[in-house]
């Protein structure tokens, strides 16, 4: 038996060493999209443990490490991780896919507060990485996957072969924000990009302009933290405008735009806004007054600002912009529905964006039945008709599981003999691949782990790294109990999916 320094010594070595592999994944830029460079290193950081390593087109990468001791008999066990991240930046001027600075303050690992930190799902690599190439344990034959693009609609999962899966018994996701929770099944989810056509015109004279923003929100994760009360600031810059104008007749917007990406509550948005001469001198009183209402509904708290700017040759046509705030204030952003206690269906107004000629919304959809799917779908295509935006679908299946699996249950075990604690078990408020996983293998049982991720996809994003090596231990000791459990043979097949989101 270890002594209490030693125990102490030893759980040091174990955070040491999975922040020593996070921070190599911090050093190569991984946001969405850009995760050929992580692939690559992965691919070589596996070399040394793996028996055969496959990388398919997309960038996704498949491990095969054998069994330990050489020879044992055992279930095959896939353990997963997505390599991109979402970046959120504090300023322009750090770019679109940086490098990311951790600093490691007591238990606390954050980033330097210029990025999103990349813990969701970095440190679930650093955890696999840890466990599969520098833990020797009792344990049958491992994969070890890496997938690309989870943030922007689980395209590597997606587009994952169906034979990497064959044969294999279990499925541990590592994409969980809880250390003491289980999920054991996921929402839907459903992508709505709106486009409106944009032709502006010369804007009016003798206008004085104004650069209207609502920067510093907490932002966060759009399934996880939609519940909790936060300033989506497109929809309340929105309804701030669409005040304004009624007050001000003669408010014109030259520019609107907000928001990273579908999954993510934005925190930012900013606005150019012409208004007469005769108003300039009220105008920035009367948004401060009037947004402090507005902002007084939510829970966290940011900065609103209304400062005069070089005036812009062109703004919108007064209907466009009419029909523009009238659709982002009407979206019912949020919780959707609850059922016994829980989110059981969401909306997030992700990004409002100009590209070209046209002005894009980005929406996300999260819902436990295809009843909810089809009413939330059916408001906005309403709201998009009444305002001429044109509206494109994308998305995937929830992921129904057994609750009383031989895996979940065989986690819930290890995780009170780790712990002396029980195990919280759930259905994710988000998406998760194991949605398209378990189309590509119905077999599989699968459950999610995490470590304890607080205000995901936002620069202050930050993880617990003691509940990091908790989830470390935590699957140490599933894996070595499902290798001695190999005569148990009570798996059950999952139910077929009950919906799809999507076209």
């Amino acid at each position: 038996m270890k002594t209490g320094s030693e125990a102490k010594t030893a759980a040091g070595e174990l955070t040491g060493i999975i922040v020593g592999e996070f921070e190599k994944l911090c050093a190569i830029p991984h946001g969405s999209g850009h995760e050929k460079a992580l692939s690559d290193y992965l691919k070589s950081r596996l070399a040394s443990c793996s028996s055969r390593i496959e990388q398919d087109a997309a960038g996704n990468l498949l491990a095969e490490l054998p069994a330990c001791p050489s020879g044992t008999q055992g279930p095959v066990v896939i353990l997963q991780a997505h390599m991109d991240m979402v970046v959120a930046v504090s300023a322009p001027a750090v770019g679109t896919n940086p490098t990311v600075l951790p600093v490691l303050e007591g238990s606390v690992l954050h980033s330097d507060g210029r990025t999103s930190l990349g813990a969701d799902n970095g440190i679930g690599v650093a955890v696999i990485l840890a466990l599969s190439c520098r833990s020797v344990f009792v344990h049958g034959p491992l994969r070890v996957l890496f997938t690309v693009s989870e943030e922007t609609g689980l395209r590597g999962a997606a587009l994952l072969p169906p034979r990497w899966l064959a044969g294999a018994d279990f499925l541990i996701n590592t994409d969980g924000f809880h250390a003491d929770t289980e999920v054991i099944g996921c929402k839907s989810g459903c992508r709505e990009t709106f486009a409106k056509e944009l032709r502006p015109e010369p804007a009016p004279p003798r206008s004085r302009a104004f650069s209207l923003s609502l920067s510093g929100f907490s932002g966060g994760h759009s399934g996880d933290d939609i519940d909790k009360g936060r300033c989506n600031t497109v929809q309340t810059l929105a309804r701030l405008l669409s005040d304004a104008e009624k007050e001000l007749p003669g408010l014109r917007l030259a520019a609107f735009s907000g928001g990273i990406g579908f999954n993510v509550i934005p925190g930012d948005s900013t606005a150019a806004v012409l208004v007469p001469a005769e108003d300039a001198q009220r105008f920035p009183e009367w948004i401060e007054n009037r947004g402090a209402a507005l902002l007084g509904e939510f829970q966290d708290r940011g900065k609103l600002s209304a400062a005069a700017c070089a005036s812009p040759a062109q703004c919108w046509p007064r209907a466009f912009q009419e029909e523009v705030l009238t659709f982002l204030t009407e979206l019912k952003n949020g919780v959707w529905e609850r059922k016994n206690g829980e989110v059981s269906s969401s909306c997030n107004i992700g990004r409002v964006v100009q590209q070209g000629m046209s002005l894009l919304v980005q929406v996300m959809l999260r819902c436990d039945t295809v009843g909810q799917d089809q009413q939330m779908m059916a408001q906005h295509r309403q709201a998009a008709e009444n305002g001429g935006f044109t509206c494109e679908i994308s998305g995937y299946h929830s992921w129904h599981a057994v609750p009383d699996s031989l895996l979940a249950r065989t986690v819930q075990c290890a995780y009170e003999e780790t712990t002396g604690r029980k195990m919280t078990q759930k259905t994710a408020k988000v998406g998760l691949e194991t949605a398209f996983f378990q189309q590509k293998a119905p077999s599989l049982q699968m459950v999610c782990l995490g470590a304890e991720i607080r205000r995901a996809h936002s620069v202050g994003e930050s993880v617990d790294i003691d509940s990091a090596a908790l989830l470390f231990r935590v699957m140490q000791k599933t894996l070595t109990a499902l290798c001695a459990g190999t005569g148990e043979k009570e798996r059950r097949q999952p139910p077929e999916p009950k919906n799809a989101a999507g076209a």
